[in-house]
Formats: structure tokens, C-alpha cells, sequence
């Protein structure tokens, strides 16, 4: 019977249906920020997501529009769910490629993902502990940002500088910590955006932007800068790990 106590034991999945479900998400994922940030090309402007008296016509979708303000699909459906699932199909099929490209390269990101549990295992304190330095410079950056949305209060550079740049301050808040688990990290992350969001709609209500167009603005504001931002780091990152491999294995002159 296997030892589920065993320090070394995998944390990250890396059999075929794990890289090939990657590359599937990943594509939906793509897609999904793809139809968020079609929101700035078919609307005029982001007015009606910042409490400006100016009044805009907004839509959403790509390839095909999914919604847009005021019209009713099939008569009562404010989604057109026919276009949803055609770029869902989108998705789907760029998500195949991405998933038969995790499939040939899974031996590549296999040793990868050892290499990344190794450096983990090989500093169990740091699942538990990261220094007091770290929290205190976390802690202050988090004071700082949270200060200036209070004195920004009643004015619409609250909800443009969470749009706009809440997803950069999230990276900053759950790398900060040198010695912390990236599990820990993602805990980190989800706290800080959840305070982000509810200091986003408290700063809407004062300024009389309804609930659903300040998480409306979230979602067409966060999601393409986090997909579209993973999509780069991941392809960063396999770029240098074939030439560290290549590097290694090139014969010495």
C-alpha cells in the first residue's frame, strides 16, 4: 500500500489526460478573455463602468457578439446562448491543439514540473514559514494601496485603478513572500482579490455605478490580463526551459 505520508509524493498531476485537460482549459480559457476584452472594441467607451454621466451602447463577444445592453434574445434571454456555445466550440478546438501539444511535449514538462516539486520539497519550512520581513513588506503595500482607494472614495480613479491594474497589485501581493508555498500564495491571491472586488463595489455604490457593472468591469478588465498574462509567462517559461535543456545537452566546445 502506497504511503500517503511520503514527503516526495507528487503534487502536480503529470499523466496524459492532465496535460491534455490543461491545454483543453486552456484554450476555453483564452477564448472566454477573448470575449471579455472584446468588450473595449465593441463598446465606445467604459462610462457606464465608472459612474460618468455620458452614456454608452455596450456589447461583448468574440468571434461572435454574446450581449449586448437592452436587447433580448429569442425574446427573453438577455445571452445569446446560440453564440455562446459557438465560441465555446472556438475554444474548444484551440484548446485540442493546445491539449495534443501538451501530449507531445509531456515528457519535456514532466521533468519540468520535478524539477519545480524538487526545489519545493527541498525547503519544508517554507510551506509553513516565510520570514517576518516579507509579511511586514506585504502588509505595507497592502495599507498603502487600500489608503489611497479610501481617499480616492466617490471618484471613478477608484474603480479604474482596480480595472486596470488590480490584477499587476494581485501579482505583487502573492510573490512578495520569497519563502512562501505557492499553495499559500494562491490563498494570499484570493483574500486580497476578494477585498479588491468588495472595495470596487463599495467605491461603485458611491458613485452610483450599479453592482453588476462594476463586476461587470472586473470581468471584462481581469480576465484578459490574467489569461492572457498566464498564456505569456507559461510560453516564457517553456521557451527558456528547452534552451536550458539544449544548453545542457550540447556538447562542451
Amino acid at each position: 500500500m502506497p504511503d500517503d505520508s511520503d514527503p516526495q509524493k507528487a503534487e502536480i498531476g503529470t499523466s496524459s489526460f492532465h496535460w491534455f485537460t490543461r491545454g483543453l482549459v486552456g484554450g476555453v480559457m483564452l477564448v472566454a478573455a477573448a470575449n471579455a476584452l472584446s468588450y473595449f472594441f465593441r463598446t465606445p467607451g467604459i462610462a457606464d463602468l465608472i459612474g460618468s454621466d455620458t452614456h454608452v451602447s455596450e456589447s461583448l463577444g468574440f468571434p461572435f457578439e454574446i450581449w449586448r445592453e437592452d436587447k433580448l434574445y429569442n425574446g427573453s434571454m438577455f445571452l445569446d446562448y446560440g453564440m455562446v456555445g459557438l465560441n465555446l466550440l472556438v475554444g474548444m478546438g484551440l484548446g485540442i491543439v493546445f491539449g495534443l501539444i501538451g501530449l507531445a511535449l509531456k515528457p519535456h514538462f514532466n521533468r519540468w514540473v520535478a524539477e519545480f516539486e524538487s526545489r519545493n520539497q527541498s525547503r519544508p519550512d517554507a510551506n509553513f514559514q516565510f520570514s517576518v520581513k516579507s509579511l511586514m513588506l506585504m502588509t505595507a503595500v497592502a495599507a498603502v494601496f487600500l489608503a489611497a482607494l479610501t481617499n480616492w472614495k466617490g471618484t471613478p480613479e477608484a474603480l479604474i485603478a482596480i480595472y486596470f491594474f488590480g490584477p499587476l497589485f494581485l501579482i505583487v501581493i502573492a510573490m512578495m513572500p520569497k519563502r512562501l508555498h505557492w499553495k499559500h500564495r494562491i490563498v494570499v491571491l484570493s483574500i486580497t482579490a476578494f477585498a479588491m472586488i468588495g472595495i470596487a463595489v463599495w467605491s461603485g455604490l458611491i458613485l452610483g455605478v450599479a453592482v453588476d457593472r462594476v463586476l461587470l468591469g472586473i470581468f471584462v478588465s481581469w480576465t484578459p490580463q490574467s489569461a492572457f498574462g498566464a498564456f505569456a509567462l507559461t510560453v516564457g517559461l517553456i521557451i527558456q526551459s528547452f534552451r536550458k535543456s539544449e544548453t545542457v545537452l550540447s556538447p562542451a566546445n
